[in-house]
């Protein structure tokens, strides 16, 4: 009889957040899980920790992996306002904290960029205030960040927001995927079984 073969589990290991997959060269593959404001690499083959993250702007709602980088976006915490010394006092608060929802950008572990929504971006006011972000997908320059029925979409080599794609009302946008042979589009998957190929550069 087979002896059973140890292993370890990564959901016993984060937050309960979905992992990121990533593939380097042929055969190397890892995973990035969430643990509150870090995250962890594991390398698949051996699931054992390759790289832990100091800490995203706030608690790590969604990853994406795109060669280096490692994209979180993060929900928004309540705390102090920051002091005036830490620039932008208006999206961060004590301790590096996030006010808004951001997305922060990790190259290897250390963060890069904090990117936010601009307070006039949201396409029709009055929605609630923004909560967080419900998926992410990376390909390219180009990062889009879901929320209800809306699309955000940055240039995130430049740290630039590009705008705001509003699908039909009612809709809330669960998946996002960007099929390899379309340069531009991006495949939405809402939570009412919808379906949306949305070209992010048109509209």
């Amino acid at each position: 009889m087979q002896q059973p073969i140890p292993f370890r589990t990564v959901g016993l290991v984060n937050s309960g957040r979905p992992v990121a997959v990533s593939r380097r060269g042929q055969a190397a593959f890892f995973a990035a899980s969430p643990v509150g404001r870090h995250w962890v690499l594991h390398d698949l083959a051996t699931m054992r920790p390759a790289l832990t993250s100091n800490d995203a702007p706030g608690t790590i709602e969604r990853l994406a992996i795109l060669d280096d980088f490692v994209f979180t976006a993060c929900a928004p915490a309540a705390a102090s306002p920051a002091p005036a010394r830490n620039p932008p006092s208006e999206q961060l608060l004590a301790g590096g904290v996030a006010a808004l929802p951001s997305v922060a950008v990790f190259e290897r572990s250390h963060v890069v960029a904090v990117l936010v929504v601009p307070k006039d971006a949201r396409p029709t006011p009055p929605l609630p205030p923004l909560q967080g972000f419900s998926a992410l997908l990376v390909f390219g320059n180009s990062l889009v960040a879901a929320a209800e029925n809306v699309l955000y979409v940055w240039d995130w080599p430049k740290a630039a927001f590009v705008g705001a794609i509003e699908l039909e009302k009612g809709v809330h946008v669960t998946a996002l995927l960007h099929p390899s042979t379309y340069v531009n589009k991006v495949l939405v998957g809402t939570g009412e079984g919808h379906l949306f190929l949305v070209n992010i550069v048109s509209g």
